[in-house]
């Protein structure tokens, strides 16, 4: 004979069971894995964050207000820091693709979505102008420098020594320019090989006397400003870096032509 109930227990029990196969309904609606729903609505969300990240950079470091377009900010911030032209073309037009996200939002949801790759990009292009690679990171890590009153032979030894074919010169503590294969070659074609190995660097430096084959930086300049230097004067051979772009800084790095490009690849 089965067991008897208490009046109102089985009830009670009832109304438990609902409510416990109401809280499994609940946590299966709201707790499942991502749907295709929800992995758009995370694309979007992190496209329009990336571009309001890159707006508001652009405004803090210009110190534009809310007046200004964000094509104006591109613009002016490009032309002042030197951006690649191809980050700035790929901005402008994942800026528009934002523009037509906001507007195509309905009720529910967007009506057109970013895709992974553009999602991917903006984000790229967001990191690197948050946080650039600076020429310090790209540098060539040791320095050989020489006094003016060296001899064009240690300059030879250095190069065969150390492989290197730039060398920062310095006077007292101060920068006073660049010696090159170049400047050397052109020494060479002026005086002769008869003796050239004795003369003092300094007669190198007097060939090069804007210094234009050489110039110094800081290391904390965007790689992207340095190549752009690089690209405007073919004269420039190296920049030096020291720690805030003086000339009686010791210098800390030197970054070629050679070593920027290879930076870009």
């Amino acid at each position: 004979m089965g067991e008897r109930v208490p009046a109102g227990k089985g009830a009670v029990g009832s109304r438990r069971s609902a409510d416990l196969e109401g809280l499994l309904h609940f946590v299966a609606v709201n707790c499942r894995l991502p749907t295709a729903y929800t992995l758009l609505m995370d694309r979007f969300s992190r496209f329009v964050d990336a571009y309001n990240d890159i707006d508001e950079f652009l405004r803090e470091r210009l110190n534009e207000g809310d007046g200004v377009g964000f094509g104006t900010l591109l613009r002016a911030y490009s032309e002042r820091y030197r951006l690649p032209p191809h980050d700035v073309e790929l901005i402008r037009l994942l800026s528009g693709l934002r523009n037509e996200l906001i507007h195509s939002t309905s009720f529910l949801e967007p009506l057109i979505e970013p895709s992974e790759r553009a999602l991917a990009e903006i984000e790229r292009l967001r990191d690197g102008l948050l946080r650039p690679v600076r020429a310090i990171d790209r540098h060539r890590k040791d320095v050989v420098t020489l006094a003016l009153e060296d001899s064009i032979r240690s300059v030879l030894k250095a190069a065969d020594e150390d492989g290197f074919n730039v060398f920062p010169v310095y006077d007292d503590g101060r920068y006073e320019g660049l010696v090159t294969a170049d400047g050397i070659v052109r020494l060479l074609a002026r005086v002769g090989g008869k003796g050239i190995e004795d003369r003092p660097i300094s007669e190198v430096l007097a060939l090069d006397p804007k210094r234009l084959t050489g110039r110094i930086v800081a290391g904390g300049m965007a790689l992207h400003e340095v190549q752009a230097m690089f690209a405007d004067d073919p004269r420039l051979q190296a920049a030096v870096l020291t720690q805030s772009g003086r000339e009686n800084e010791r210098p800390i790095g030197i970054l070629t032509v050679a070593d920027a490009t290879r930076a870009s690849l």
